[in-house]
């Protein structure tokens, strides 16, 4: 379980809470919510995603990721124009949060 601020994911349980609500996800935001919280910090070329979190990574264009990240940002960011979560590394890709913020992990 994570919790940064407003917003509680539980990846197990497959529940998003952000405010007080259930926040529904697709599968693909599914993935790449996983996929960032697995590799918090790290900075991932849009190539990586694509292939960490598509079942057919030829299937689809690159694009998708940015396409499921807005969308993704949307439930998710409190300001999805000033996304502060899943952070754009201009020219390199994308990260959960930056190093200097904090979030807290729980264990069941």
């Amino acid at each position: 379980v994570v919790e940064i601020e407003s917003l509680r994911i539980d990846l197990d349980a497959k529940q998003v809470v952000k405010d007080g609500a259930t926040i529904e996800l697709s599968k693909k935001e599914w993935g790449l919510l996983a996929f960032f919280l697995k590799h918090p910090r790290e900075v991932h070329a849009r190539e990586r995603i694509h292939l960490a979190v598509w079942d057919d990574p030829h299937g689809s264009d690159v694009r998708a990721v940015d396409y499921h990240i807005m969308n993704l940002r949307r439930k998710l960011e409190v300001d999805p124009a000033k996304p502060k979560l899943i952070v754009t590394r201009v020219g390199r890709g994308y990260s959960w949060r930056s190093p200097t913020e904090t979030q807290r992990k729980r264990s069941h």
